[in-house]
C-alpha cells in the first residue's frame, strides 16, 4: 500500500490497495500528468479536470484542507476565479535544516 501524509495532522492516507489483478490498479505516479511551471519556477500547476488527474482530485477532495505530501511534494487543489475550474499546484518538499 502506498500513503499519502496530511501535512497538517501527520495522518496517513492509504491509497493504493490492489484488491482484484484482473482489474487496473489506480496510479498513484502523478509525474506523468501534463505539469506546467509557474513563471516563478516555484511550483507547478494541472488542470483539475484533466481526465489523467481525477484520482488525484478525488485524493485531495478527502483531505483537509484539500493538500497532501507525498514525500516529494506537497499537493493543493484550487478553484479558479470563475469557481469552476480546478487546479491543482505541486510544489517541492523543503529538506528539513
Amino acid at each position: 500500500m502506498s500513503e499519502f501524509v496530511c501535512p497538517h495532522c501527520g495522518g496517513k492516507i492509504g491509497i493504493l490497495k490492489i484488491v482484484d489483478s484482473s482489474e487496473p490498479a489506480p496510479t498513484t505516479d502523478f509525474s506523468t500528468l501534463p505539469w506546467k511551471k509557474f513563471p516563478d519556477g516555484k511550483g507547478e500547476w494541472v488542470f483539475g479536470g484533466d481526465p489523467a488527474a481525477a484520482r488525484l482530485v478525488e485524493m485531495l477532495e478527502k483531505s483537509p484542507n484539500r493538500e497532501l505530501t507525498n514525500g516529494v511534494h506537497r499537493f493543493k487543489l484550487s478553484v479558479g476565479k470563475d469557481g469552476k475550474t480546478a487546479f491543482i499546484h505541486r510544489f517541492p518538499l523543503e529538506a528539513k535544516k
